[in-house]
């Protein structure tokens, strides 16, 4: 039998004295795809949080590709291709399928007038990637709720590229010099660029895709922006932190938005840095994330 791609045996982990896992086993094989099921507060986000370093286990152990480990960092977790993502739609439902995949493309030219023989080009080649089917003049606010999940991805796949290093060798021969913007944090910058450091995998990315934008997250160091010979650095919040799970997909849904919208780049960091610092200082995950309201008008807006 193949050597396991993942295998987490025995695991336990409680909170305040209740158990959310006890003595729970799962084997991957490689090409294998599982689905977890179970009702509310059964364990299921518990054990991919422990899987994905964002907990850690009370006893058992897991193996990553035959290589046992006891305690597991975010880090070792990506650099053993272990990634957790979270999906969030954020489409504009007043607008047709059309519309929304091409809305990036159009905004990112800095395009004063609509081609539509041009947007649906777009949106047809969007689709295309991942064999969707839909009708493009169709608002999306009529579609389901699994179709707005589907123009979400499509439109995730054509011009942002996420979390690179993630998807192990692979995502090497992607394309990434055709994409509008590259979001990476250390890890992920440092295995495509093969440098090491902050400025020097920013560099680096800028010298290898020199027609995209890079974004370099440092967790509390903030953020490096780069855009041929533009730079900037965006310095993070000073917060006391309570949990961190939703800090990382808040930044990126905030600055997405703010990108979407047509708002200046430092604007944009400033938008996202501090709802990714409001959302810190929470417990849970969805629950943390802030309202748009709220992070306009946070005093944080002002120390960053």
């Amino acid at each position: 039998m193949a050597q396991s791609l993942l295998k987490a045996v025995d695991i336990c982990k409680s909170f305040a004295g209740v158990h959310a896992l006890k003595n729970v086993s799962l084997e991957l094989q490689p090409g294998e795809i599982h689905c977890l099921a179970g009702e509310n507060g059964c364990g299921k986000s518990t054990l991919i949080k422990i899987i994905s370093g964002v907990y850690q286990m009370d006893s058992g152990y897991i193996e990553f590709n035959g290589k046992r480990l006891t305690k597991i960092t975010p880090v070792e977790a990506i650099n053993n291709g272990i990634q957790v993502i979270y999906q969030d739609f954020a489409v504009f439902p007043n607008l047709t399928v059309m519309e929304n995949l091409a809305l990036n493309s159009e905004l990112a030219a800095k395009r004063k007038f609509v081609n539509w023989k041009r947007m649906r080009q777009i949106a047809e080649e969007a689709v295309a990637k991942i064999n969707f089917h839909v009708d493009l003049d169709a608002r999306v606010g009529s579609l389901s709720v699994a179709e707005k999940q589907m123009v979400a991805i499509s439109r995730a796949l054509m011009k942002i590229a996420f979390n690179a290093a993630s998807f192990d060798e692979r995502i090497k021969s992607y394309p990434l010099e055709k994409v509008d913007w590259l979001i990476v944090n250390e890890v992920e910058g440092g295995a495509l660029s093969g440098a090491e450091g902050y400025d020097e995998i920013a560099e680096a990315l800028i010298a290898k895709y020199p027609r995209t934008n890079v974004m370099l997250t440092m967790g509390k160091s903030g953020c490096i922006y780069r855009s041929g010979t533009e730079k900037f650095v965006s310095k993070a919040c000073r917060v006391q932190a309570v949990d961190s799970t939703a800090a990382g997909d808040t930044f990126i849904g905030y600055f997405v938005r703010g990108i979407v919208s047509g708002l200046p780049v430092p604007d944009t960091l400033r938008l996202a840095t501090v709802a990714s610092g409001i959302s810190v200082t929470r417990p849970g995950a969805a629950d943390s994330v802030p309202s748009y309201a709220e992070v306009v008008a946070s005093p944080l807006m002002k120390t960053v």
